[in-house]
């Protein structure tokens, strides 16, 4: 892919996880979050859902840091809320746990 192109917008149906997020202006925005990444010694390409909730709270923590009331994180597949932040800090977490499957480490809701 040269400069000149525009990088496909990640799609939301193979995310694992979104939060919705709620701002101090009244906006709402919803973000999705899935990481991949590049093994170059099996020269394939792995899923971690572990990074990808990671990233996804970054995001909150620091990006959109005092600028939002309340942040809520739910496990895509089962709907279930994994983490709720409000006015910066993080209320609620729900323990996880991760298997490694066919080349991904991928998360169990119980």
């Amino acid at each position: 892919m040269n400069a000149t192109q525009n990088k496909p917008l990640p799609n939301p149906d193979r995310a694992t996880f979104k939060a919705v997020v709620y701002f101090k202006d009244g906006n709402t925005r919803t973000f999705y979050s899935f990481a991949t990444s590049y093994d170059a010694q099996e020269k394939k390409v792995l899923v971690n859902d572990q990074t990808a909730l990671n990233k996804l709270s970054r995001l909150i923590e620091r990006k959109y840091a005092g600028k939002y009331i309340t942040a809520l994180v739910y496990h895509k597949d089962t709907g279930r809320q994994v983490a709720k932040y409000c006015y910066d800090r993080l209320i609620q977490q729900t323990p996880l746990n991760y298997t490694y499957q066919g080349g991904a480490i991928r998360v169990q809701v119980n």
